[in-house]
């Protein structure tokens, strides 16, 4: 029992780390592209760019190279559309990382045959399946939008996509989903075991 409540304990910091590491990275090279446009003037500020182009290179955001990002001209709202665009599609990932955090603080309290977590599970599971199936296609798509909206006229573009990751989420999804079942089942079992005792 000792080596689940460290092994939980460090799960739950780790999944700090990747809510904040998930939110840097996908939020970091658009605001770092409205401050390279907003501020391109000088060469000094052309050098400290090329630097942050280095750093961001290989993100994407939403299926958008770090080029593309930075070479569309971003104004106040289409960055506050872009801005919304990257929170639909990260909305998803963070709360079921918040539900993970549950989890893991339910095992290092003991309770791993509990309804909470067979609870959690189903709900990280519909998740992952509406994420596949409505908030990444909406999310990329309203990006997309806003990162071409400043364009001249016949220039902008609307892309609806779905592809190999939503089919990969949908999978996880389902899996997910079906594992909550076959916990539910044994929190049931638990219970009654533990009336029997």
């Amino acid at each position: 029992m000792e080596k689940i409540k460290r092994i939980s304990t460090i799960a739950i910091t780790s999944l700090y780390i990747v809510m904040a590491a998930y939110a840097f990275f996908n939020f970091g090279p658009l605001l770092s592209a409205k401050i390279n446009n907003a501020s391109s003037t000088s060469s000094q500020e052309s050098i400290s760019a090329g630097t942050e182009e280095s750093f961001w290179a290989f993100s994407r955001v939403l299926g958008v190279s770090w080029d593309e990002i930075n070479a569309a001209s971003w104004s106040g709202e289409t960055l506050a559309l872009g801005l919304l665009a990257i929170a639909i599609g990260t909305v998803p990932m963070f709360v079921c990382l918040w539900l993970l955090r549950t989890v893991f603080k339910n095992y290092r309290e003991g309770n791993i045959f509990s309804d909470d977590n067979a609870s959690c599970f189903r709900k990280i599971g519909i998740l992952l399946i509406l994420d596949a199936l409505i908030a990444t296609s909406v999310s990329e798509t309203a990006f997309i939008f806003a990162m071409t909206f400043n364009n001249p006229p016949g220039e902008r573009m609307i892309s609806v996509s779905v592809g190999s990751p939503q089919l990969y989420l949908l999978f996880l999804g389902l899996v997910i989903f079906i594992i909550s079942l076959v916990m539910s089942e044994a929190s049931k079992i638990h219970a009654e075991q533990q009336l029997t005792v």
